[in-house]
């Protein structure tokens, strides 16, 4: 299927404050290709695109029952997967909220936000992520409160060559909502590393099994 629309009285067409025309030519329009490196995956496996042109990082901080993807109304109940591909790169914080209360997400790759440099509070707070992937998180500088509360089905986690030790992590980080036993794993290049990420955890993590990636 294709789009033809003569543009001689045209001057902008915009989605989500998103300029999508690249030009004119012979007075048709003609559209920015838009980068859709991203989705959201429902329980029935169908998976949805999205990118940061359609949807700003920030519809991911809320505190309401669904969330805005390519500007409709997604219930949290729906997402069980999603990954942020690498139209996110350039973002360098995520605020207060970021996929809280998300209760079915079981599965989140944020292998592509590289460049975070600040997390707010209530990170994931309330999701039923099973495990996740921190090994990105090198640049990030300070965490806000609550990080990871309430997470009662989180039992892996994977920070890498990431020094914990260097990031300045909010002392708020409540006493609950995360398994403390030796079933559960945490991944790290070396036992210092492990060592840093569980001090900043604050005895939540203590009983967790460190298992040292195989270099």
């Amino acid at each position: 299927m294709s789009l033809k629309i003569n543009g001689n009285n045209i001057s902008g067409i915009r989605i989500n404050g998103n300029d999508i025309i690249e030009g004119k030519l012979n007075g048709d329009i003609v559209f920015k290709k838009l980068e859709v490196d991203s989705y959201w995956v429902d329980s029935s496996g169908n998976k949805s695109l999205f990118s940061a042109e359609s949807t700003s990082i920030n519809n991911f901080n809320v505190t309401t029952t669904y969330v805005i993807i390519n500007g409709f109304a997604v219930p949290k109940t729906n997402i069980w997967q999603i990954k942020f591909g690498e139209s996110y790169a350039g973002v360098t914080a995520l605020n207060t909220n970021f996929l809280t209360n998300f209760t079915s997400l079981q599965s989140a790759d944020l292998s592509l936000l590289a460049n975070l440099t600040a997390i707010g509070d209530r990170f994931m707070s309330g999701s039923r992520i099973r495990s996740l992937d921190l090994s990105s998180f090198d640049s990030v500088l300070s965490i806000g409160g609550l990080f990871l509360q309430n997470c009662a089905a989180l039992v892996s986690i994977q920070i890498g060559s990431v020094d914990w030790s260097l990031k300045s992590v909010d002392s708020s980080q409540g006493t609950g909502g995360i398994p403390n036993d030796s079933g559960c794993l945490l991944y790290a290049d070396t036992q210092s590393l492990a060592d840093s990420f569980k001090q900043k955890m604050r005895g939540r993590i203590d009983n967790w099994t460190v298992i040292l990636n195989e270099k």
